[in-house]
């Protein structure tokens, strides 16, 4: 019972054992996002682990890879031999055509 400024002990153990326990309430809460959180720093790191292992892997892939200054002017000389080749062809197949004139015009004519 409340008499002015008197509150009654029931009344005390009650707020009392209320206040006990939303402070466990609290603590166990408390407990448990300290868990979380020390999970999730594991889980954190290894993604970071595997992450510096990926970009590893990315370096020591972009080390074998040629660098374009070389590869422009290996593609330039590869072209030019291309380009003398296809002279050489187009040389080879107008020797051919000559001669098949010749033949035909010129040699046939005279065996029979």
């Amino acid at each position: 019972m409340v008499d002015g400024n008197y509150i009654s002990i029931e009344t005390k153990k009650y707020v009392n054992r209320e206040i006990k326990h939303l402070s466990d309430k609290i603590a166990i809460a408390n407990e448990k996002n300290q868990e979380a959180l020390k999970e999730a720093r594991i889980e954190m790191n290894r993604r970071l682990e595997g992450m510096n292992e990926f970009r590893e892997q990315l370096n020591e892939q972009a080390k074998t890879f040629i660098k374009r200054d070389e590869f422009s002017a290996t593609d330039r000389l590869v072209n030019s031999k291309i380009e003398s080749m296809q002279k050489l062809v187009y040389i080879g197949v107008g020797i051919l055509i000559v001669a098949e004139l010749l033949f035909g015009t010129v040699i046939v004519p005279i065996f029979k």
